[in-house]
């Protein structure tokens, strides 16, 4: 008897489920309210605070902002996520007159502030946040404040500080405030500046960082868990910033002015472990969900992905309406986005209808084996495994893995068809869901 050896794969994730979301979850959403959105290319500052920064720590930074510009990749390099996948995902969020958010993020002016660093209050804070968009006070503060050059007021900046962890703020209901927004406003002559904070954890309560726990993943990409925490929440905020700079951008459609970033950051702070796909390096021991240039790798959140009412790490793929006809001896097909079928797992589309035939002449029987199952039982999601021509009923179907499935299914004859069908429900449970199977 001749077989075929092909390797099928279907990956669908659902995620943690968020507690201020409405009750009717798959009408949760962001809705457009004619704010500022940033569509020409978008320039970072950065005003780096403290004395405890490392050259690489900085580079780290440097490269992930980066790496928000999806041009810089190669097609196909990696079925990781990059940061580039993941500002697609930013870039799906328009401005009412239908231009999208830009596709070109990079470093601008950096400011360095080496004085002192304890006691540290929200007044000073402003003060020298002020000082870097003014060359006399730069060149007036004793080698205090350094500049490549001094901040520009512009629509197309980011302003973002960075504090290091060795910088304490004084204790009080003003400053935990302070820390807890992780931004603000002040005003300059003529026009008022947002800036953004974000620093490396302190305590694993902190606010303005992702605090990453040891026990629960091999170790940071980076080899720097101050540095690689403070990463993920810098670029969600340039995300938010992006899409909602006067805070009437795309906000959430409940009340609750959610933003594309602050509808997924909650499982990372709520987590003991961050959330799927969350991919190892054994030999370097350190663990990544998404890939930047340069060979770096990162932990970032995810972002709302309007299209398929979830959060997502890069934008999912959708079926074509016509089947995949498969007639070569051995092959992969795959369907959603995958990397591998543990970990590397990411949402599906709603409503979807993913359909292969298998036609192979000389074959007598395809046999397929279950080699990874997780479908939600409250869900329409359905896998379905026929012979050609056969009625629904004579078809092995997959509804719901609650671990009493047959592994094995065999179809005898050259020909076989695969259906995988999404449902309309999106369920926010932290539930893993897809399937792979391997036939011969």
């Amino acid at each position: 008897m001749v077989g075929i050896f092909l390797t099928f794969i279907l990956v669908l994730i659902v995620l943690p489920r968020f507690p201020c979301l409405s009750p009717d979850e798959s009408s949760y959403g962001l809705s457009y309210n004619g704010g500022k959105i940033m569509t020409e290319p978008v320039t970072v500052s950065l005003l780096w605070f403290g004395t405890r920064w490392e050259e690489s720590g900085r580079e780290t930074i440097r490269n992930a902002i980066a790496s928000l510009v999806p041009s810089r990749y190669n097609a196909g390099d990696s079925e990781v996520p990059t940061l580039g996948d993941w500002w697609d995902i930013v870039r799906q969020y328009r401005d009412d007159s239908n231009a999208q958010v830009t596709d070109r993020v990079s470093v601008g002016a950096e400011c360095f502030y080496s004085g002192s660093e304890l006691n540290m209050t929200l007044d000073r804070v402003v003060e020298i946040g002020k000082s870097v968009f003014n060359k006399t006070a730069v060149e007036g503060s004793a080698g205090r404040l350094n500049c490549t050059r001094v901040f520009d007021v512009n629509e197309n900046r980011i302003y973002h500080i960075l504090f290091s962890y060795s910088v304490m703020f004084f204790e009080g209901q003003q400053q935990r405030e302070f820390t807890d927004w992780c931004s603000g406003k002040f005003q300059l002559p003529g026009m008022m500046v947002s800036m953004t904070w974000a620093r490396e954890p302190q305590i694993a309560a902190d606010q303005c960082s992702i605090s990453f726990r040891r026990s629960s993943y091999l170790g940071p990409p980076n080899g720097d868990e101050k540095i690689d925490s403070l990463v993920g929440h810098m670029v969600a905020k340039i995300a938010e910033e992006v899409t909602n700079q006067d805070g009437r951008g795309w906000i959430s459609n409940d009340g609750t002015e959610l933003t594309i970033s602050s509808s997924c950051i909650s499982p990372f702070r709520e987590a003991k472990t961050p959330p799927p796909p969350l991919y190892v390096d054994e030999k370097r021991r350190l663990s990544f969900n998404a890939v930047g240039l340069n060979g770096y790798r990162y932990i970032v959140p995810y972002i709302w992905d309007q299209n398929i009412r979830n959060c997502a790490l890069k934008p999912s793929e959708t079926c074509s309406r016509n089947a995949v006809v498969l007639e070569q001896a051995s092959g992969r097909l795959k369907g959603g986005i995958v990397v591998n079928h543990t970990d590397g797992l990411q949402p599906y589309p709603r409503n979807q209808k993913c359909q292969w035939e298998i036609n192979f002449p000389d074959a007598k029987f395809i046999s397929f084996t279950v080699n990874f199952l997780a479908i939600s039982a409250d869900s329409d999601d359905r896998l379905r495994i026929c012979q050609p021509n056969s009625n629904p009923g004579q078809c092995s179907t997959i509804q719901s893995n609650n671990g009493d499935f047959d592994k094995n299914f065999k179809v005898f004859g050259s020909k076989a068809s695969i259906e995988f069908s999404s449902g309309d429900h999106v369920a926010f449970e932290f539930k893993r869901m897809g399937a792979e199977l391997y036939f011969r």
